[in-house]
């Protein structure tokens, strides 16, 4: 009998479901890099949606969203 690869844990999830505040390890599996990219964007990036909240990050989802539209964007129109 074949063995399934499925694993619900690396199962894709929607943007739209996750909390309105996401943890640095939510965003990091959202943009597909480290947490310390996270703590990077959060510190150095004026922009990017991110919150300190009881001395912990946290990262607006829509503004993330919103944030990641206008790098996408902004990359296109560079071609």
């Amino acid at each position: 009998m074949r063995k399934s690869c499925y694993n619900p844990q690396n199962a894709a999830h929607r943007i739209e479901d996750m909390p309105f505040l996401l943890t640095v390890p939510e965003a990091a599996k959202i943009l597909r890099c480290g947490k310390t990219k996270i703590y990077e964007l959060a510190k150095t990036e004026k922009d990017f949606p991110a919150i300190r909240l009881a001395g912990a990050i946290r990262i607006q989802r829509d503004g993330l969203i919103r944030w990641l539209e206008e790098r996408m964007k902004g990359d296109r129109e560079g071609d």
